[in-house]
């Protein structure tokens, strides 16, 4: 593959490629441009050099810039289809053999392929650009959307990256034609409505002249940053129509160079969905010291009698826009000027005004977002952030949303106002049995994609919004990230235990279950130990690698609650660092949420809502809680890590920093949790000898006396049986002593377990307990 030479003919002779290339180009029927080599930057204004090209203008500015690059002006004459990715190039190759096309003319890129059609007369198209990161699949279209407005600008060979593969056509007239069809296909495998022309620009507030422009710009520093620089530009270009005067209007104020200007105001739509307007020049005026309502005054002041009716219903209407004391000085001076009555200058408001509809005004408001980008559901309304998460709006934030557009459409903002469009708004996206998190089950959403699990790897694709994802670890990515600081961390806090490796791996393992928005595992974890052990920096660590909108932190005592349970709506993990001393875990509870049982919860003064949790719950404890559930189905579900080692400053093995420099190693935390999941699913996952024992010990601990009931030999359950609570408790504590159990319960304990187990108790003879239900087995 070679650089572009050239095709003989009458400029064979020209030496300079580029200057070659563009007499070559203006014959073939375009409109050639100097640009900056290796830079998409024209070097001239558009209009100035449109105005004067020719053969001579190009041999003139390569004579006196021989080191200038080559671009080309593309309008609506013809369409650029860019390919950047693998993906994209398939998808557009695909679309072109399905409708039977051939292309007469392809360049290469550095990153793929241009593809260039001619398009049909009366087609509707325009512009189009898509990250090659976010959407590898989506096509890139340079065109225009007419012959002077939403042009693009191509580079072509011979600049630097730039090949020409096929190039048969003599001129643009033989370029292969499109239709609205093959466009509509394009749009549609982008994942964009079919193009149309667009409706007529709706206006929000009355025209106004470049005076009036000009004084906003007047008070608008020229030397601004950037995005206000831009920002004025879009502004000028929405409310001039993108003309010629708006252009020069744009010229005049910009402190950059004018081409700079001109290739921006090229670049902007005249129907954009949801323009900067006026709004924002006066937004900006007015941070400088300019004033609409001193402005609107002094130019009612200066109308004269015989003022033309348009001239005073212009002004008049501005005038409503104010607030309502300002709006009725600047009315009482246009009818002192003029003698206009004020009830016919009003009369002008309410008509340039028009009605109030809520829905519209809702509808308004979504299409600013996007209306693919807002779904309701019964916990509320979610938006699509560009970040690759769906987020819940915060009440305040969706009637700020309501009140822009309310003060946009120039209406007068009241409570009532915002209520009714916002309860609209969110009738209006709502979606029944709204599903989220319906992707692949085993995968993780982080900054830069979506990691799926594949045939025991990780693959990073980019997100999908249709994907529903509420949650995203505030992580990159790198699957050469390591984290050697938290594996000697692991090494230490298990130092000197007998399954060592194995603790660390199944701590890893549940690291990377609690990742994914599903509990199918079925598994909760408590880390036990005392003070200064690990167990608070393994719960840091697990935050940072979750973020703070993923975590909740409800007390397993407090899981009764349907209040508190709502709080694990779309959690990936629910952390307790501490609990209490004595704790009763609400048994039925956690089970149902380890399981992502539905139920029913609620946010305070909102509806109910049923919940499928999926929140992993790791507690940490000096001691092994309390539970009053002896099943099965609770212990199966723990994994239990004693913390043994102790870490203090006065030992010297304490690093006081060492959560916030784990914080680093996030990335490569990631993939040792995520690899240690992945041959969990593949191999089994795993179950440390000392995590079996701890399990043992708790049930033990929590069901002695039922473990004596149905197992010591000395009682048998017999509901005539009667027997001394002191006879019963003795045989117990002899039981206790026989199984080397070293902490046995109270008497009061005792008698409160066996009511538990379904025996009842009456004072007997001489004010003695006793116990029925039972009896020791060395009776007849």
């Amino acid at each position: 593959m070679t650089i572009y030479e050239g095709s003989p003919g009458q400029w064979a002779h020209i030496e300079n490629l580029f200057q070659r290339r563009a007499h070559e180009l203006l014959d073939f029927g375009d409109r050639p441009i100097p640009v900056g080599m290796e830079t998409k930057i024209t070097l001239v204004g558009w209009s100035s050099w449109l105005e004067k090209l020719s053969h001579d203008a190009i041999d003139d500015y390569w004579g006196r810039n021989p080191q200038a690059g080559l671009g080309i002006i593309v309008d609506d004459q013809t369409m650029v289809l860019d390919a950047d990715s693998s993906e994209s190039l398939a998808r557009l190759q695909a679309l072109i053999s399905e409708h039977g096309l051939e292309c007469n003319w392809i360049q290469q890129t550095r990153k793929g392929m241009h593809y260039r059609f001619r398009r049909a007369p009366s087609t509707t198209a325009w512009q189009q650009g898509f990250s090659t990161v976010k959407s590898p699949d989506s096509i890139d279209v340079k065109t225009g959307r007419s012959a002077t407005e939403g042009r693009a600008m191509l580079v072509v060979a011979p600049s630097p990256g730039k090949t020409m593969l096929l190039d048969s056509a003599s001129c643009i007239g033989e370029l292969v034609e499109v239709g609205q069809d093959f466009i509509d296909a394009v749009w549609q495998a982008n994942g964009r409505e079919a193009p149309r022309p667009a409706a007529p620009r709706r206006q929000h507030g009355p025209l106004h002249d470049t005076g009036f422009l000009g004084e906003l710009l007047a008070f608008i520093k020229p030397d601004c940053d950037y995005d206000r620089w831009l920002a004025v530009l879009m502004a000028l270009h929405f409310e001039m129509g993108g003309s010629a005067d708006g252009l020069e209007l744009a010229c005049q104020w910009s402190a950059g160079d004018d081409s700079e200007v001109e290739e921006k105001w090229r670049s902007f739509h005249t129907d954009a969905t949801n323009p900067v307007g006026l709004g924002t020049l006066k937004k900006y005026a007015s941070e400088e010291g300019w004033s609409e309502f001193k402005s609107l005054l002094a130019r009612a002041k200066k109308l004269a009698k015989d003022a033309e009716p348009e001239e005073v219903t212009t002004l008049a209407v501005q005038a409503g826009f104010l607030g309502p004391v300002e709006g009725e000085a600047v009315l009482k001076q246009i009818k002192k000027s003029t003698g206009t009555p004020k009830g016919a200058l009003r009369s002008a408001i309410r008509s340039a005004k028009g009605g109030c509809d809520h829905l519209q005004l809702a509808r308004n408001a979504i299409e600013k977002v996007g209306h693919k980008n807002l779904v309701g559901a019964h916990s509320g309304v979610w938006q699509w952030s560009e970040r690759g998460v769906w987020q819940l709006c915060e009440e305040r934030a969706l009637r700020q949303l309501v009140q822009a557009e309310v003060e946009a459409s120039a209406e007068n903002v009241t409570k009532g106002l915002v209520d009714s469009v916002t309860d609209l708004l969110k009738t209006e996206v709502y979606i029944q049995s709204c599903a989220f998190n319906v992707g692949p089950p085993e995968c993780v959403n982080v900054l830069n994609g979506e990691l799926s699990l594949q045939k025991g790897e990780w693959y990073i694709e980019p997100h999908n919004r249709e994907h529903y994802r509420t949650s995203q670890l505030p992580v990159d990515f790198d699957s050469e990230a390591k984290a050697p600081r938290f594996e000697l961390f692991l090494e230490s806090v298990f130092d000197g235990d007998e399954d060592a490796s194995d603790k660390a791996t199944a701590l890893l393992e549940m690291m990377g279950y609690s990742l994914m928005a599903h509990c199918r595992l079925e598994k909760f974890v408590l880390l036990i130990g005392e003070g200064g052990n690990g167990k608070s920096v393994v719960l840091r660590v697990i935050e940072g690698l979750c973020g703070p909108d993923a975590v909740s932190a409800v007390q397993p005592a407090s899981f009764g609650s349907s209040f508190q349970r709502a709080e694990l709506h779309n959690k990936l993990v629910n952390l307790v660092s501490e609990m209490k001393q004595g704790m009763t875990i609400d048994d039925a509870a956690l089970k149902a949420i380890v399981s992502g049982e539905g139920m029913t919860v609620e946010h305070k003064h909102q509806n109910p809502f049923t919940m499928h949790p999926f929140a992993t719950c790791w507690f940490g404890a000096n001691h092994l809680p309390h539970t009053r559930d002896f099943s099965d189905g609770m212990f199966r579900r723990a994994l239990i890590l004693r913390f043994n080692n102790e870490f203090k400053p006065e030992l010297g093995n304490c690093d006081l920093l060492l959560s916030d420099k784990l914080m680093k190693e996030l990335p490569g935390i990631l993939n040792l949790a995520l690899r240690a999941y992945a041959s969990g699913l593949e191999n089994g996952f795993t179950t440390p000898v000392s995590s079996l024992a701890e399990l043992k010990t708790w049930r033990t601990a929590a069901d002695q006396v039922a473990r004596f009931v149905e197992e010591s030999g000395m009682v048998e359950r017999d509901l005539s049986g009667r027997e001394k609570s002191a006879t019963l408790f003795q045989l117990y504590q002899s039981w206790v002593t026989q199984e080397g159990i070293k902490v046995a319960v109270a008497h009061t304990t005792f008698t409160e377990r066996l009511l538990q187990l379904g025996c009842t108790t009456a004072k007997g003879h001489a004010g003695r307990r006793d116990i029925f239900g039972l009896r020791t087995k060395t009776k007849n």
